[in-house]
């Protein structure tokens, strides 16, 4: 579905009416002969009536088309699906954000969008203030109040150095074709108190050494 930014983006400054840009565009009939249109849109919220006059003016004088608003209110509020919209409207502005949300979960609670960080990142998004960018973002697109917590998966630095080496151990496999010998330490018999590794094992003068 083709949103309002999407269609008219190059006629207005769609960030400042962050309500209007988002919306979806549900409906648009020309009016022949009178250089006219309708467009039937569904915001995320309810939209003052006085708004919509004065975004229908703009966008008539941008287009050069007398364009009608119908406001379908039928779809409200702020939820957990909606968390992708938001991080793309943040990515336009923060470009520090690129690749922290990546895979990133959030969920509603009291009041709080609590939103869990898979890549890390928590404390150069909140150096930034992107939590506050995100609050702002729900608030004028979404007509919601809620605050932004980021919550991110601890770093285990032990954990995160093998699977480091072990990335790097099968990269070299593919590049040379030579596998490294797991940790599983070799076979062995001992003799008169002397470990002999099968693996190594020699035939001299008819004895196995």
């Amino acid at each position: 579905m083709t949103t309002v930014k999407a269609l008219f983006g190059e006629y207005i400054n769609c960030d400042a009416n962050p309500d209007f840009a988002f919306a979806d565009i549900t409906g648009f009939t020309a009016i022949t002969g009178k250089n006219a249109a309708e467009l039937t849109v569904r915001p995320y919220k309810t939209i003052e009536d006085s708004r919509v006059r004065a975004f229908e003016g703009e966008l008539s004088r941008a287009t050069g088309v007398a364009v009608k608003i119908v406001c379908d209110n039928s779809r409200k509020g702020f939820s957990a699906e909606n968390l992708p919209l938001v991080i793309s409207v943040l990515k336009e502005r923060f470009a520090v954000a690129n690749g922290y949300f990546n895979d990133a979960e959030c969920k509603m609670s009291d009041g709080e969008l609590q939103i869990l960080l898979k890549k890390g990142g928590k404390d150069i998004l909140e150096a930034s203030a992107v939590d506050t960018e995100i609050e702002k973002i729900i608030r004028d697109v979404f007509g919601a109040n809620l605050k932004a917590v980021f919550i991110q998966n601890e770093f285990n630095a032990e954990l995160a150095l093998d699977t480091m080496q072990k990335q790097a151990e099968e990269l070299v496999a593919r590049q040379t074709g030579v596998v490294k010998p797991t940790g599983e330490k070799p076979k062995h018999i001992v003799k008169d108190g002397i470990p002999l590794y099968l693996e190594t094992q020699k035939a001299i003068y008819g004895n196995i050494v």
